[in-house]
């Protein structure tokens, strides 16, 4: 059995997809979804530094993330994002810090052309949530690497769903 045999239907959806998630969220509970964000620059770990192929003293951005229900006021997820301001285009990195619905979203109203590689994905039994880390390539560079944490509780039980 693997280790995502227990998990509902759509966290296992959300931890493999390499689209917006804000986007399944909205569809699958039927409700608009927020980015509540908090953003600044901070000093970056040599392992997020390594994961995106750059060095101590690269100018990045650190931002944390809730995406929340409009109406319901539920966290779907938190997320943390490392962007490397110096690679993402201007216009790209200005709809990144107004956009109100996420990185995604404001990716694709740039318009910006990326890739998404799901790096690696758990569950924290600790915290009851399924977390994972992907990394954006813009331009055939990591550009930002974002690690997500999905409250299972949010999402119901396997059997739940079925039923």
């Amino acid at each position: 059995m693997t280790k995502d045999a227990q998990l509902p239907p759509l966290l296992k959806v959300l931890i493999s997809a390499d689209g917006t998630i804000s986007n399944m969220l909205e569809a699958w509970f039927n409700e608009a979804v927020a980015a509540q964000v908090v953003q600044t620059t901070a000093p970056v770990s040599d392992h997020d530094l390594l994961m995106l192929d750059a060095s101590p003293g690269d100018e990045v951005i650190c931002r944390s993330t809730q995406i929340v229900g409009k109406s319901t006021a539920t966290t779907y997820l938190r997320a943390s994002a490392v962007i490397l301001a110096e690679r993402v285009p201007a216009q790209t990195l200005a709809c990144i810090e107004k956009h109100e619905a996420g990185i995604g979203k404001a990716l694709r109203q740039a318009r910006s052309e990326t890739l998404r590689e799901v790096l690696d994905w758990g569950i924290d039994e600790q915290n009851n949530e399924v977390w994972r880390c992907y990394r954006i390539v813009m331009n055939g560079q990591p550009v930002m690497l974002i690690t997500e944490h999905f409250p299972i509780t949010t999402y119901g039980s396997h059997n739940e769903l079925r039923q």
